[in-house]
């Protein structure tokens, strides 16, 4: 929940802090405490090319700091 809330932050995205745990329990599909990339893909993107693919990895890493997801 940290990573989650620190890159809301850091990318500057507009979450008033009270919608900050139930954005983070939209993107933990598995209920598991932890966001892994296929649950970050699927809320953020639709079908994706290889590209887009890239991109999406790239973001995860820099979110994703620690590596645990």
């Amino acid at each position: 929940m940290y990573e989650f809330t620190k890159a809301i932050s850091d990318f500057k995205i507009d979450v008033a802090p009270k919608d900050i745990e139930t954005l983070y329990k939209i993107f933990d599909y598995t209920n598991d405490g932890s966001i892994d990339f296929n649950e970050f893909i699927r809320v953020v993107v639709g079908p994706l090319n290889k590209f887009r693919t890239n991109i999406c990895i790239k973001a995860f890493k820099v979110i994703d700091k620690s590596g645990d997801g």
